[in-house]
Order: structure tokens, then C-alpha cells, then sequence
């Protein structure tokens, strides 16, 4: 069983919070720190803890974890309605967490599974899934569970059959004359069972969706996902768990038959016991004359436990105390633990979901390559029995994830968060070699297309403002030619949007050809293009006489007059063809004159061709922005503007 929808009401900064859960892949959240990533995973302990922690100012606490203004009865309707879900007697007090799990294959195997009547009845009502939803009211501190059945309003109360007796339900059988032949026996031997005296009395009478009160009892516990919240302030019980947690599927094979053994033998003492209790029945009988009988019911629980757990050193003798090891140590075995965990269960080949493993900044004391083997264990452990979520600043975890399974967190302008996802994007990405982490860390975005241009302009940018990109939260996108352009500002702008990114702040820097690509009606305030035709058209003369001679070894002095002829040839707004721009013409002049110079002909460029090299060759010659295009520094003041 998953957890496939989580919404969180009235939860610290999580006024109204819904998310739709993956169960095998990792469930990214990203964000600032103190936008609601950490309180988004805890509120799963809310659901999912057996002592859940719940800070109110009238437990004594000096903290509160309710919202500070409470989510409206109407909104708290809408919610419900949104789902399909039936009223609830609702309090703006209250902390509200609901969980939607789906039940997979296998998780049920049959009538005899061990679950309570209230589990079974629901999950056969409601098409194999379960919302469970518990209540934690701020004024009083009480905490009430409940989960979504089908039960029938009578005499202005709910039967709740699944609380009866066996003695109440024979009553209710004869109350709603109910034959035995209406009871289906699915075994077909036997005594009815309750469940299906349950179901008969309910084919009787008209049944509506309310939510019941439901605590998860012991029996049911093992069908519910075990919840872990993992981060490096853990404690040695915290390990302990992770430990169980990681042993699981080898203490299983040797405690089944234990529990076996143990269920036998429970009812061998029983029967002893109700023996010698029959003998107490007559002496009993004469002080209580209503008495007539009294018996037992002996249950022996089989519970695994780690109890310690001990290491050994190469400079110490014997066996030591993890608890009396320094936190560094106890860090470190605690992600080995997870580690071994996460590989036993990938090896036992398990495929439903009993764990769910929230992590919350895991990257912290991890060096990139471990981030990067951690997170190829994580994606792997969540195709088995571990649901994961993470939450995370490192680019590595981004970068590796698919796209439409990470969430932006962030608060919205009244200080309550919410988070954004975007959706079929990824094959343009992987196309145009961009990273998740090129647009989801930052605000501004300035898009060049060309290799030149990726290395030259944030050079230049620093020439302009004295501070790099980086600085300054600008992230460099380059959409590498004009054949991919437009599915790659098509795709740049989906992924912006659905981060709720402002357009604004897109600013493109092009080459002047591109205009005649782009037409008239796609151009904005926010396009910028440089030179007649491209950007190298329009660096000053005197920048390309000082390369020409370095690249000739002082053997070839072009005149102001050689380069300003070419220049005056380059058309705008035309377009050409590629031997007839700049750069093109410019090669083709000095490798004349270097031919007349050593008077030998020459068959290489002179030059460095156009990318990283010709960009290394003008950011060592331009030192001031007035030798470009003015318009490169009109981008930078747009992108800057706020």
C-alpha cells in the first residue's frame, strides 16, 4: 500500500496544502529554507506515527504547530467536495491531515486476512484505496483519527456495525430478519464470521460515505505503511529503527514461523486455562446468581526488536556502544544502515509499498559522488517496497530526477506555502542538453543561442556590471543554434510558467540574423540583437586589428580602412549567406595576406574559429563595453532593471 494523495490543513505554514505522491519514483520538493519543504514531510508523521508529535500552547508547549489563520468553512467544503469527499464537522482550531492510500496487489491476500472488520469493510466499499484523516485539535490537545466508509444513519446515529459484538450482531440479524440463507459464507464451512454477518445487515438497509472514527489497530498496523522521517540529527533509537527497518525482509522469514508457533501455543494455554476456570464457575455462580460462565483469551505477541547495536575498532578491545560514539560516527553508520536497507529490499525483489522514507536534506555531509551513488539507491529502493520522498538543495538530486516529478516550494505573499510542478517537457530538455538545475535555482534568465556566445557574454557581463551571473541569480541558457531555437524558448517558457517564474525576466540576447528567424510578431521588449548580422560585426575595429596581429604573430597589421570595409558590406536586416558575414570575410582576408607575407599559399584559417576559441580571443582584447554592440548592454540593464 501508497500513499497517493496527502492534504494538509492548518499545519504551520501549510494553510491548505494538496500533493499528488509517486510511488516509484522519488518525490522531489525543492525551495528556500523556511518555505514548508520539512513541515510538507512531517505532516506524513502526523498521518502515520503511532505517537504523532503535535505542538499546542495547551500542552505547555512554547510553540504551536497551527496555522496562524485557519482555512475557511467554505474552503474546507470546497476541499471536500473537490474530492468527493462527505462533510466533516470541521474546526478552525484543528489540524487537519488526510492521506488517499492505494491498496496493490497481494497487499490482501484473501477473507482470512488478519485486519479488523472497520479496515476490511471500508477498503471493500471504497475500490481497494483508504483515506484515513487525523484530527489534532489545538484547544484540547486530543488527537482523533477517522477513515472513509460506508455505514446507515438509523435512529439518529450510525450503526457501526464493525463495533458490535458477536452476541449484538446475532441481535441485529433478528432485528432486520435477516434468514441465514442471506448470509454468504465465502468459505463455505464454518460458523458465520462477523464480517459476514456485517455485510448481510448492511444489504438490508440503504448505506451512505462518512467518516468514521478509526484508530489503527494492531492488527491493522501491518498493512498501513511504516513512516521514517530521516535527517543527520539522528538519535540512537532513530538508528535502532533504520536497523529494524534494514533487517526486515531477513528477521521475516525466521519470525513467521515464531509467530506461528507462538498463535498454537496461545491457544493450547487457552484451552488449559478455561478448563480451570470452569471449575471457578459454581463458587463464582453463588455470589454473582447472573454469571454462567467464564473464560480467556490468551494472545502471545512475537514483537522483533533491535535492542543495541555494537561496533568494533581497530584501537579499541571488545565490543562498544554505539550511543557512546561521537556524532560523526553515529552519521555515518546511520546512512549505511539506510544504505543496506534500501539494497536489502532491492535484492528481496518485494513490490509492495510498507515503508515510507522521507529524507530530508540528505545531501548534507555527503561529498558529490556519494550524493550521486545515494541517489541512484534511492531511485532504485522506490521501485521495490519504499516510497521516498526528498527534500533537497542539491543540484545533483535535480539534475538526476525526471522533471515532472519534482515540486518548487515556496511561500505565496500572505507567508503560506505551495508549491509548483510542470509536466511534458523533458525529451526538449534532454534535446537542448539543459539541467533542471539551470532554470529551477534561479529568477533571472538570459538566453543566448551559440558556443560564442555562451563563453562571451558573461565576460561581458562582468566588464558591465563588475559582478558575474552567478552574482546576481542570472542563469545563462543557451538554446545552441537557430534550428532548435524555437522549441527551446517554447520549452524554456512552459517550464518558467509552470514554476510561476516571471517572463520578465527572460531576456534574449541574439545574433541580428536571428530577427529574420524569429518574424516580426514573436519579438518583444525583452529580444535583444547584436551587430548587423552577429555580434561580431560589431565589436570595434580596433579589437579585431589587435587579434589578427597575435594570431599572425605581429606578421599581418590590417588598417581601420581593411576592417571597416568589411564591416560597411555586412547588411542589416537582410538575410545572407555564411561566407558572406564578418567573421567569414575576415578569414578569408588575413589568410591572403599571411600568404603574402611568409609567400607560400595557406590552406588552415588563421583564426580561431568560431566558440570557445573566438571568444577567448576578444575577452582578451575587449576591456570596455563601448567596443560591442550597445544593445548587449541594454539586455544587461533590462535584466537588471528590478
Amino acid at each position: 500500500m501508497y500513499l497517493a494523495n496527502l492534504i494538509v490543513v492548518n499545519y504551520r505554514s501549510c494553510k491548505l496544502l494538496e500533493v499528488d505522491l509517486f510511488n516509484d519514483e522519488p518525490n522531489i520538493f525543492i525551495g528556500i529554507n523556511d518555505c514548508g519543504k520539512t513541515t510538507i514531510l512531517k505532516a506524513i508523521g502526523l498521518l502515520l506515527d503511532e505517537k504523532p508529535v503535535y505542538h499546542s500552547l495547551k500542552n505547555g508547549s512554547f510553540k504551536k504547530d497551527l496555522s496562524n489563520s485557519a482555512l475557511s468553512n467554505e474552503s474546507f467544503e470546497a476541499l471536500l467536495t473537490k474530492y468527493s469527499l462527505p462533510s466533516f464537522f470541521y474546526n478552525p482550531n484543528q489540524t487537519l491531515v488526510l492521506g488517499k492510500f492505494v491498496i496493490e496487489d497481494h497487499d490482501i491476500d484473501d477473507e482470512n486476512a488478519p485486519f479488523s472488520n472497520q479496515l476490511l469493510w471500508a477498503i471493500e466499499n471504497l475500490s481497494s484505496q483508504i483515506w484515513f484523516m487525523r484530527a489534532f485539535d489545538s484547544d484540547s490537545s486530543i488527537i482523533n483519527s477517522f477513515i472513509l466508509t460506508k455505514d446507515s444513519f438509523q435512529d439518529n446515529e450510525f450503526l457501526t456495525l464493525w463495533n458490535r459484538t458477536a452476541v449484538d450482531l446475532a441481535k441485529r440479524t433478528k432485528e432486520f430478519s435477516i434468514k441465514p440463507n442471506e448470509i454468504e459464507n465465502v468459505n463455505k464451512q464454518g460458523r458465520f464470521s462477523n464480517l459476514e454477518k456485517i455485510r448481510a445487515i448492511y444489504n438490508k438497509v440503504s448505506l451512505q460515505i462518512c467518516w468514521a472514527e478509526y484508530k489503527i489497530e494492531k492488527a491493522d498496523k501491518g498493512l498501513f505503511p511504516v513512516f521514517r522521517y530521516l535527517d543527520w540529527n539522528c538519535s540512537l533509537d532513530d538508528i535502532k529503527k533504520i536497523a529494524a527497518d534494514a533487517m526486515a525482509t531477513k528477521i521475516e522469514a525466521h519470525i513467521i514461523p515464531l509467530k506461528n508457533y507462538a498463535s498454537i501455543a496461545a491457544i493450547e494455554v487457552e484451552q488449559e486455562i478455561n478448563q480451570q476456570l470452569m471449575l471457578l464457575k459454581d463458587s463464582i455462580g453463588e455470589m454473582l446468581p447472573n454469571i454462567t460462565g467464564i473464560k480467556t483469551k490468551i494472545y502471545f505477541e512475537v514483537k522483533e526488536t533491535v535492542t543495541d547495536i555494537l561496533i568494533n575498532k581497530l584501537n579499541a578491545d571488545g565490543d562498544i556502544h554505539l550511543d557512546l560514539q561521537g556524532e560523526g560516527i553515529k552519521r555515518q553508520i546511520w546512512f549505511a544502515l539506510i544504505k543496506a536497507g534500501a539494497l536489502a529490499s532491492i535484492e528481496s525483489g518485494m513490490t509492495n509499498t510498507k515503508f515510507i522514507w522521507a529524507f530530508d536534506e540528505p545531501e548534507t555531509h555527503l561529498y558529490p559522488t556519494a550524493q550521486r551513488q545515494f541517489f541512484d539507491i534511492i531511485k532504485e529502493v522506490s521501485q521495490t517496497n519504499v516510497q521516498t520522498l526528498i527534500s533537497t538543495h542539491s543540484t545533483i538530486f535535480i539534475d538526476k530526477s525526471k522533471l515532472n516529478i519534482i515540486k518548487s516550494v515556496s511561500l505565496n505573499n500572505i507567508a503560506y506555502t505551495e508549491f509548483n510542478n510542470c509536466n511534458s517537457v523533458d525529451e526538449i530538455f534532454e534535446a537542448l542538453e539543459l539541467r533542471n538545475s539551470d532554470f529551477l535555482f534561479y529568477d533571472k534568465f538570459l538566453v543566448t543561442e551559440g558556443d560564442t556566445e555562451a563563453y562571451l557574454i558573461p565576460e561581458l557581463y562582468k566588464i558591465h556590471t563588475g559582478s558575474t551571473l552567478k552574482d546576481d541569480n542570472i542563469q545563462l541558457i543557451n538554446l545552441t543554434g537557430k534550428n532548435k531555437w524555437i522549441e527551446g524558448k517554447k520549452a524554456l517558457e512552459n517550464v518558467l510558467t509552470g514554476f510561476k517564474k516571471s517572463l520578465e525576466f527572460v531576456i534574449y540576447l541574439f545574433d541580428a540574423d536571428m530577427k529574420l528567424e524569429l518574424g516580426t510578431s514573436a519579438i518583444t521588449s525583452n529580444f535583444f540583437f547584436a551587430g548587423n548580422q552577429d555580434i561580431e560585426d560589431s565589436v570595434s575595429t580596433e579589437i579585431w586589428i589587435e587579434i589578427v596581429k597575435e594570431a599572425t604573430d605581429d606578421k599581418v597589421l590590417l588598417s581601420i580602412e581593411d576592417i571597416d570595409q568589411i564591416k560597411a558590406s555586412i547588411p542589416a536586416n537582410v538575410e545572407i549567406r555564411s561566407n558572406e558575414k564578418f567573421f567569414k570575410q575576415l578569414q578569408k582576408l588575413v589568410k591572403q595576406k599571411y600568404s603574402e607575407v611568409l609567400e607560400e599559399p595557406i590552406s588552415h584559417d588563421v583564426l580561431d574559429s568560431k566558440g570557445f576559441a573566438s571568444a577567448q580571443a576578444l575577452i582578451k582584447q575587449i576591456t570596455s563595453m563601448n567596443q560591442v554592440c550597445p544593445q548587449i548592454s541594454l539586455a544587461f540593464n533590462k535584466l537588471n532593471q528590478n
